[in-house]
């Protein structure tokens, strides 16, 4: 949960409450992805705590407290997109921890502490969006960013976690030398790798980007399902021979056909026949 230049003194509205390891680890990672999206977006960070406690939006496990932004801009038109920006990077990081935490510990339930995230969500998304089309395209770019932002960061939001989990209480200095550190490991890991391997290929990098872009556009399995009717159509106007193989080379090559990973919508194919042929023999009996 983020909480925008909230008084330090709330949590002695309610005393602190033991946690279990397990809640508290969740809560830690938590928290600390809310904080380090928002150290990498630019934003001031007041402090960091995993101590249960209350405010005027309910009980929470953890906090994270942001310094509200002191920026005065004149002009009206660089004011308005200043405002646009702040407001999708505050989603960028509301939606960070929940990222954090189901890399984490895919299985486990967001906190209903948490639900303080989710409203600040919805009326951000009320004010940035100009329709539901569009509130819903900017939820899943949000999203998007934030697990990308966890991911690359991930090193990070685990040193943090971390100390939130040792100490449960973190200034923004404290979090800030953490992250420092953790980027100066990797910059060093980085020089060296460099001069030890030298700079990559150009047209390697170009191909390992191009497969990124092809299997981040993924596979549907109405795709799938759309390819295997073709063959079954086929089958039926002509005669031509219907098999697993026939169906998995029309997959492949419409996969391809589309710029997508042939490869990601044959293993995909794959899975959705083990996964049918498991359903029906629990449902069919011998």
């Amino acid at each position: 949960m983020i909480d925008m230049a909230a008084d330090p003194n709330i949590l002695a509205f309610r005393p602190p409450m033991p946690l279990s390891a397990s809640r508290l680890f969740v809560v830690a990672y938590h928290e600390a992805g809310h904080a380090v999206a928002a150290s990498k977006l630019g934003w001031t960070i007041e402090h960091l705590t995993t101590i249960p406690g209350c405010d005027d939006r309910g009980a929470f496990d953890g906090q994270v407290h942001l310094a509200k932004s002191a920026h005065q801009i004149e002009n009206r038109d660089f004011r308005i997109a200043f405002a646009r920006q702040r407001m999708t990077e505050d989603l960028i990081i509301s939606m960070a921890g929940a990222a954090a935490q189901r890399k984490v510990a895919p299985r486990s339930k967001v906190p209903a502490s948490a639900r303080g995230d989710e409203e600040t969500i919805r009326n951000l998304l009320a004010l940035t969006a100009t329709s539901f089309k569009s509130e819903i395209a900017m939820r899943r770019f949000c999203a998007i960013e934030a697990r990308e932002l966890i991911s690359r960061n991930w090193a990070a939001v685990e040193a943090v976690a971390a100390v939130a989990i040792k100490e449960r209480w973190l200034s923004g200095q404290r979090i800030g030398d953490l992250i420092g550190q953790v980027d100066a490991a990797q910059a060093d890991a980085n020089h060296r790798y460099l001069e030890e391997h030298g700079l990559p290929d150009a047209a390697q990098v170009m191909a390992v980007c191009e497969q990124g872009r092809r299997r981040a556009k993924g596979v549907s399995r109405r795709q799938i399902a759309d390819a295997a009717l073709i063959a079954v159509l086929d089958h039926l106007a002509f005669g031509r021979v219907l098999d697993r193989e026939t169906i998995t080379d029309l997959v492949e090559f419409h996969a391809g056909w589309k710029g997508r990973d042939s490869l990601l919508a044959v293993e995909k194919l794959g899975a959705m026949t083990d996964q049918h042929r498991a359903a029906y023999r629990h449902t069919v009996k011998p």
